[in-house]
C-alpha cells in the first residue's frame, strides 16, 4: 500500500519569474464595479472585480478578470470586435486600462484583432513569452512543483487544474495542455500531479500497482 506521508511544499522554480505560480496571488483590496453594455436601447449590467495591473509578473490575476470578461461576453452574445473591446476595457482600472486604450488603437477591430490586442496586453504585463514561461514551470523534469504537506490532494488536484486552464490562456509558442479530448495532452497533466508527490510516495504507487 502507497504511504500516504507528505513531503513540505518544494517550489524550485522562481515563482517571480513566472506568469503563474502555484501559490495563488491574492489580490489585496480587490476593486468591484458594474460592467456594461446597451443591446438596442436595454442596458445589460454585472457587478465584476476588476483588474488593477498591482499584481506585477504574475498575471493570473489579469487571468481571472479576462475569464469573467469572456463569460460575460457569451452570455450577451457579444460577437463583433468592436463590441467586446468596448466591454473588456471596463474590467480595467485607470492606468491598465489606458495601457490597454493605446494597445487597442493600433489594431482593426475585427474579433482577430480584439484577440491580438489582448494577448499583446498580457505580454505587456508578463513579459514576451509568458505561455513558454508559465509551460516551464509546469512540466520543467528538472523544476516541478511538489504537493504542499498540509493541502488535501483534492485541493492540490484542483489547483493543479487551474493553472493548466491559465497555461492555455496565455500567448506565444507553446502547445496547449488542457484539451479533455487529447490523450497526449492528459497524460501530460497526470505526470506533473504524480511527480508532484515524494519520491518515497511515487515508488510505493508503482509497486502497489503492478
Amino acid at each position: 500500500m502507497a504511504s500516504t506521508h507528505m513531503l513540505r511544499q518544494t517550489i524550485i522554480v522562481n515563482e517571480g519569474d513566472s506568469p503563474l505560480a502555484y501559490k495563488a496571488r491574492e489580490v489585496t483590496n480587490p476593486v468591484m464595479q458594474y460592467v456594461s453594455f446597451f443591446d438596442n436601447n436595454f442596458e445589460r449590467k454585472r457587478k465584476v472585480e476588476v483588474w488593477n495591473g498591482a499584481s506585477g509578473k504574475n498575471v493570473e490575476p489579469l487571468l481571472r478578470s479576462i475569464q469573467s470578461f469572456r463569460n460575460i461576453s457569451s452570455e450577451w452574445g457579444l460577437n463583433q470586435g468592436r463590441q467586446k473591446k468596448a466591454l473588456f476595457k471596463q474590467f480595467l482600472t485607470a492606468e491598465p486600462h489606458m495601457t490597454y486604450q493605446r494597445i487597442s488603437d493600433a489594431h482593426g477591430n475585427s474579433v482577430q484583432d480584439f484577440e491580438d490586442s489582448v494577448d499583446e496586453f498580457i505580454c505587456k504585463y508578463s513579459g514576451e513569452n509568458p505561455k513558454y514561461q508559465a509551460n516551464m514551470y509546469l512540466f520543467d523534469t528538472s523544476n516541478h512543483i511538489r504537493k504542499p504537506y498540509n493541502t488535501e490532494i483534492g485541493i492540490h488536484a484542483n489547483r493543479l487544474k487551474t493553472l493548466f486552464m491559465y497555461h492555455d490562456m496565455l500567448p506565444r509558442n507553446c502547445s496547449n495542455v488542457n484539451n479533455e479530448n487529447d490523450p497526449g495532452q492528459i497524460q501530460k497533466r497526470k505526470l506533473v500531479l504524480f511527480r508532484s508527490f515524494p519520491i518515497d510516495w511515487q515508488g510505493d504507487f508503482i509497486k502497489s500497482n503492478k
